[in-house]
């Protein structure tokens, strides 16, 4: 709960310094499974899409390519 109101906060305080050519950004934890990604939806809003089962894959938008979180944690220990 405290990451989550941190990272809460934080995407607050960024969303009105993001430069307007970053379409998108992921925030990965080092100390549990859980990704966090940020994208311009069409709409021109902010989306927010966040994984935390291991046998999923995190979608890149901006690239349509997804890798599986198996591979992103795959010498954590959290696997």
């Amino acid at each position: 709960m405290i990451a989550t109101t941190r990272k809460s906060g934080r995407y607050n305080q960024q969303q009105g310094s993001i430069p307007s050519l970053l379409k998108e950004y992921i925030l990965i934890d080092s100390t549990a499974i859980s990704v966090s990604a940020f994208y311009i939806h069409s709409t021109g809003h902010w989306e927010l899409q966040e994984y935390k089962d291991i046998d999923s894959s995190l979608m890149i938008q901006t690239i349509q390519v997804g890798i599986p979180l198996k591979d992103i944690y795959e010498d954590s220990g959290l696997a």
